[in-house]
């Protein structure tokens, strides 16, 4: 049985294996908005606005308004056979372009199967005091500094492996908006 740390960076690698034909794809036919739907054009907008702003800001909810944005863009009623293929093109290229900024934000040299990368419950405190227990109570100044940076340390290990899984899941979804899109598309 294949464990879910495992389990999350074989998926992290299919999305990295899939990214090339994505860009392939949307490098075959480049399109202007003229030839789509309305409402496919203002959803990507509303899109690249969003990656827009995670690139200054590289805010979580910045990129996961990217995400967000690109839900709904087929108007299956707007489609002709003119406006079909750029269409299609012109959705996979917003997905590329969410999920190359999904794909560059993470943090490469975090490993979630690598138990030394993620954060413990408790910090074991020093002086026989319990895990968890309060720094003010070890008596021993230069003990308290060490359990002091401890609990720090453990504290950015959780901020990364929280970073990891939030991106983890936009990607996750990411990559099934973009299934999803092409499945209407064929259909």
């Amino acid at each position: 049985m294949i464990s879910a740390a495992r389990r999350t960076y074989r998926n992290y690698q299919a999305t990295v294996a899939f990214f090339p034909t994505i860009l392939c794809l949307v490098l075959l036919g480049v399109t202007t908005n003229a030839t789509v739907p309305n409402v496919t054009s203002a959803r990507i907008d509303l899109s690249s606005q969003a990656l827009v702003r995670f690139t200054s800001s590289h805010s979580m909810s910045d990129l996961r308004s990217a995400v967000d944005a690109l839900d709904g863009t087929i108007d299956i009623g707007a489609l002709t056979p003119g406006n079909f293929i750029g269409t299609r093109r012109t959705i996979v290229g917003a997905y590329a372009r969410v999920l190359k900024a999904i794909e560059q934000s993470y943090d490469h040299t975090f490993d979630p199967s690598n138990i030394a990368d993620l954060p413990e419950v408790c910090v074991k405190a020093p002086e026989n005091l319990p895990s968890c227990a309060d720094p003010m109570g070890v008596k021993n100044a230069q003990a308290r500094a060490a359990y002091l940076a401890a609990i720090q340390a453990n504290a950015l290990k959780a901020k990364r492996a929280a970073r990891y899984q939030q991106l983890h899941n936009l990607d996750q979804g990411a990559m099934v908006g973009l299934s999803m899109s092409l499945d209407l598309l064929r259909k």
